[in-house]
Protein backbone atom coordinates (compact mmCIF):
# COMPACT_ATOMS: atom_id res chain seq x y z
CA UNK A 1 0.00 0.00 0.00
CA UNK A 2 1.37 3.49 -1.12
CA UNK A 3 3.14 5.20 2.06
CA UNK A 4 3.84 8.48 2.91
CA UNK A 5 7.76 7.86 4.29
CA UNK A 6 9.46 11.22 4.49
CA UNK A 7 8.36 14.06 5.40
CA UNK A 8 10.44 18.14 5.10
CA UNK A 9 8.76 21.10 6.12
CA UNK A 10 11.04 24.60 5.84
CA UNK A 11 9.97 27.94 6.70
CA UNK A 12 6.02 27.52 7.03
CA UNK A 13 4.12 29.40 9.41
CA UNK A 14 5.87 28.72 12.96
CA UNK A 15 8.51 25.79 11.89
CA UNK A 16 11.89 26.98 10.68
CA UNK A 17 12.84 23.28 9.86
CA UNK A 18 11.36 19.82 10.60
CA UNK A 19 11.58 16.15 8.91
CA UNK A 20 9.16 13.85 10.07
CA UNK A 21 10.41 9.72 9.61
CA UNK A 22 7.11 7.66 8.88
CA UNK A 23 7.51 4.32 9.37
CA UNK A 24 4.83 0.92 8.38
CA UNK A 25 1.92 0.95 10.84
CA UNK A 26 -0.57 3.26 12.00
CA UNK A 27 1.00 6.93 12.84
CA UNK A 28 -0.64 9.69 15.03
CA UNK A 29 0.44 12.78 15.66
CA UNK A 30 -1.19 14.49 18.98
CA UNK A 31 -0.38 17.55 20.73
CA UNK A 32 -1.98 20.81 22.65
CA UNK A 33 -3.83 23.84 20.51
CA UNK A 34 -1.49 25.32 18.49
CA UNK A 35 1.53 23.20 18.48
CA UNK A 36 1.74 22.60 14.81
CA UNK A 37 -0.24 19.82 13.95
CA UNK A 38 -2.64 21.60 11.60
CA UNK A 39 0.78 23.16 10.24
CA UNK A 40 1.81 19.59 8.97
CA UNK A 41 -2.09 19.01 7.50
CA UNK A 42 -1.37 22.62 5.26
CA UNK A 43 2.34 21.30 4.49
CA UNK A 44 0.81 17.95 3.47
CA UNK A 45 -2.28 19.94 1.57
CA UNK A 46 0.74 22.03 -0.70
CA UNK A 47 2.08 18.95 -2.01
CA UNK A 48 -1.52 17.54 -3.34
CA UNK A 49 -1.37 21.18 -5.23
CA UNK A 50 -3.70 23.21 -2.61
CA UNK A 51 -3.82 27.17 -3.42
CA UNK A 52 -0.54 28.45 -2.27
CA UNK A 53 -0.50 31.82 0.00
CA UNK A 54 2.26 34.12 0.91
CA UNK A 55 0.96 34.50 4.45
CA UNK A 56 2.34 30.31 4.74
CA UNK A 57 6.38 31.63 4.67
CA UNK A 58 7.87 32.18 7.69
CA UNK A 59 7.87 35.64 8.82
CA UNK A 60 11.63 36.86 7.75
CA UNK A 61 11.91 34.07 5.29
CA UNK A 62 12.02 34.18 1.25
CA UNK A 63 10.31 30.86 -0.06
CA UNK A 64 8.88 28.14 2.30
CA UNK A 65 9.21 24.45 0.99
CA UNK A 66 7.50 21.18 1.72
CA UNK A 67 9.32 17.91 0.53
CA UNK A 68 7.82 14.50 0.44
CA UNK A 69 8.99 11.10 -0.22
CA UNK A 70 6.09 8.11 -1.23
CA UNK A 71 7.05 4.65 -1.28
CA UNK A 72 5.49 1.14 -1.31
CA UNK A 73 3.38 2.44 -4.58
CA UNK A 74 0.24 -0.17 -4.94
CA UNK A 75 -0.59 -1.50 -8.61
CA UNK A 76 -3.25 0.88 -8.85
CA UNK A 77 -1.34 4.07 -7.51
CA UNK A 78 1.29 2.59 -10.43
CA UNK A 79 -1.39 2.56 -12.88
CA UNK A 80 -2.49 6.01 -12.43
CA UNK A 81 1.41 7.61 -12.22
CA UNK A 82 1.64 5.62 -15.74
CA UNK A 83 -1.40 7.16 -17.16
CA UNK A 84 0.04 10.84 -16.29
CA UNK A 85 3.43 9.86 -17.97
CA UNK A 86 5.04 9.65 -14.88
CA UNK A 87 7.68 7.04 -13.85
CA UNK A 88 8.83 6.35 -9.87
CA UNK A 89 12.64 6.33 -9.06
CA UNK A 90 14.33 3.21 -9.49
CA UNK A 91 13.80 2.38 -6.18
CA UNK A 92 10.01 2.48 -6.53
CA UNK A 93 9.95 5.62 -5.05
CA UNK A 94 8.30 9.01 -5.76
CA UNK A 95 9.79 12.40 -4.41
CA UNK A 96 7.10 15.80 -4.76
CA UNK A 97 8.18 19.15 -3.56
CA UNK A 98 6.62 22.48 -3.42
CA UNK A 99 8.23 26.15 -3.36
CA UNK A 100 6.62 29.76 -2.27
CA UNK A 101 8.58 32.52 -2.74
CA UNK A 102 7.64 35.85 -1.19
CA UNK A 103 7.11 37.20 -4.81
CA UNK A 104 3.95 35.13 -4.99
CA UNK A 105 5.70 32.83 -7.11
CA UNK A 106 5.60 28.94 -6.71
CA UNK A 107 6.81 25.70 -7.89
CA UNK A 108 6.54 22.50 -7.93
CA UNK A 109 8.59 19.17 -8.62
CA UNK A 110 8.13 15.16 -9.07
CA UNK A 111 11.54 13.49 -9.09
CA UNK A 112 13.09 16.47 -9.82
CA UNK A 113 10.97 17.39 -12.73
CA UNK A 114 9.20 20.57 -12.97
CA UNK A 115 5.40 20.53 -13.50
CA UNK A 116 2.32 22.26 -13.38
CA UNK A 117 0.57 22.29 -10.63
CA UNK A 118 -2.69 21.19 -12.36
CA UNK A 119 -0.45 17.87 -12.81
CA UNK A 120 0.66 17.69 -8.81
CA UNK A 121 -2.95 18.30 -8.13
CA UNK A 122 -3.72 15.07 -10.28
CA UNK A 123 -0.66 13.12 -8.57
CA UNK A 124 -2.20 14.32 -5.43
CA UNK A 125 -5.20 12.24 -5.53
CA UNK A 126 -3.12 8.98 -6.10
CA UNK A 127 -1.43 9.56 -2.79
CA UNK A 128 -2.69 11.10 -0.07
CA UNK A 129 -6.72 11.32 1.03
CA UNK A 130 -7.29 13.99 3.85
CA UNK A 131 -10.70 13.47 5.18
CA UNK A 132 -11.28 15.89 8.13
CA UNK A 133 -15.11 16.65 9.59
CA UNK A 134 -16.62 18.27 6.81
CA UNK A 135 -15.10 17.35 3.82
CA UNK A 136 -13.02 14.40 1.94
CA UNK A 137 -11.12 14.50 -1.22
CA UNK A 138 -12.10 11.22 -2.26
CA UNK A 139 -15.73 10.04 -0.26
CA UNK A 140 -17.60 13.11 -2.53
CA UNK A 141 -16.21 13.00 -6.20
CA UNK A 142 -18.74 10.65 -7.72
CA UNK A 143 -15.70 9.55 -9.72
CA UNK A 144 -14.63 7.63 -7.51
CA UNK A 145 -17.56 5.72 -6.47
CA UNK A 146 -17.40 3.51 -9.20
CA UNK A 147 -14.52 2.37 -7.79
CA UNK A 148 -15.44 1.76 -4.58
CA UNK A 149 -18.01 -0.62 -5.61
CA UNK A 150 -16.00 -2.42 -7.95
CA UNK A 151 -13.45 -2.97 -4.81
CA UNK A 152 -16.40 -3.83 -2.25
CA UNK A 153 -17.80 -6.35 -4.29
CA UNK A 154 -14.26 -8.05 -5.93
CA UNK A 155 -14.01 -10.99 -3.29
CA UNK A 156 -17.44 -12.46 -4.29
CA UNK A 157 -17.41 -12.35 -7.99
CA UNK A 158 -15.28 -11.46 -11.26
CA UNK A 159 -15.66 -7.89 -11.51
CA UNK A 160 -14.01 -7.03 -14.57
CA UNK A 161 -15.73 -10.19 -16.49
CA UNK A 162 -19.12 -8.69 -14.99
CA UNK A 163 -18.32 -5.37 -16.17
CA UNK A 164 -17.38 -7.02 -19.82
CA UNK A 165 -21.07 -8.58 -19.43
CA UNK A 166 -22.76 -5.47 -18.79
CA UNK A 167 -21.05 -3.12 -21.03
CA UNK A 168 -22.30 -5.99 -24.00
CA UNK A 169 -25.65 -6.33 -22.74
CA UNK A 170 -26.06 -2.50 -22.71
CA UNK A 171 -24.92 -1.88 -26.13
CA UNK A 172 -27.41 -4.51 -27.43
CA UNK A 173 -29.85 -2.98 -25.64
CA UNK A 174 -29.00 0.54 -26.98
CA UNK A 175 -28.64 -1.00 -30.41
CA UNK A 176 -32.55 -1.98 -29.68
CA UNK A 177 -33.78 1.31 -28.09
CA UNK A 178 -32.35 3.20 -31.28
CA UNK A 179 -34.46 1.33 -33.35
CA UNK A 180 -37.09 0.86 -31.73
CA UNK A 181 -36.97 4.72 -30.80
CA UNK A 182 -36.51 5.14 -35.61
CA UNK A 183 -39.41 3.16 -36.02
CA UNK A 184 -41.73 5.04 -33.52
CA UNK A 185 -40.78 8.31 -34.74
CA UNK A 186 -41.61 6.92 -38.26
CA UNK A 187 -45.02 6.07 -37.41
CA UNK A 188 -45.33 9.28 -35.91
CA UNK A 189 -44.56 10.74 -38.88
CA UNK A 190 -46.72 8.76 -41.15
CA UNK A 191 -49.65 9.30 -38.44
CA UNK A 192 -49.02 13.16 -38.90
CA UNK A 193 -48.91 13.01 -42.84
CA UNK A 194 -52.20 10.76 -42.82
CA UNK A 195 -54.04 13.43 -40.76
CA UNK A 196 -52.98 16.29 -42.81
CA UNK A 197 -54.15 14.45 -45.98
CA UNK A 198 -57.34 14.13 -44.87
CA UNK A 199 -57.51 17.71 -43.53
CA UNK A 200 -56.68 18.63 -47.04
CA UNK A 201 -59.06 16.31 -48.83
CA UNK A 202 -62.15 17.37 -46.55
CA UNK A 203 -61.07 20.90 -47.36
CA UNK A 204 -61.31 20.21 -50.85
CA UNK A 205 -64.13 18.27 -51.08
CA UNK A 206 -65.98 20.98 -49.06
CA UNK A 207 -65.80 23.30 -52.38
CA UNK A 208 -67.87 20.88 -54.54
CA UNK A 209 -65.60 20.72 -57.45
CA UNK A 210 -66.65 19.86 -60.73
CA UNK A 211 -64.89 18.66 -63.92
CA UNK A 212 -64.02 21.87 -65.92
CA UNK A 213 -64.55 24.19 -62.83
CA UNK A 214 -60.32 25.27 -63.26
CA UNK A 215 -61.33 26.10 -67.08
CA UNK A 216 -64.46 28.14 -66.27
CA UNK A 217 -62.58 30.01 -63.12
CA UNK A 218 -59.80 31.13 -65.55
CA UNK A 219 -62.20 32.01 -68.43
CA UNK A 220 -63.97 34.50 -65.80
CA UNK A 221 -61.01 35.78 -64.72
CA UNK A 222 -60.01 36.71 -68.00
CA UNK A 223 -63.31 37.93 -68.90
CA UNK A 224 -63.41 40.20 -65.55
CA UNK A 225 -63.15 43.83 -66.12
CA UNK A 226 -62.55 46.39 -63.01
CA UNK A 227 -65.56 49.25 -62.73
CA UNK A 228 -65.03 52.33 -63.91
CA UNK A 229 -64.31 54.78 -61.22
CA UNK A 230 -66.56 57.41 -59.70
Amino acid sequence: MTMLSFLHIENIAVIKKLDIDFFEGFTALTGETGAGKSIIIDSICLLLGARSSRELIRTGEDYARVSAVFNFLDAQTLAGLEGLDITPDEDGSLQITRTIYADGRTQAKINMQTVQISLLKEVGRLLISIQSQHESQTLLDNSNHADYLDAYAQGSFDVEAAKEEYTSAYNVYKEIYNKLSSLRTSGKEKERMRELLEYQIKDIEAYSLKPGEDERLEERRINYRMPKSL
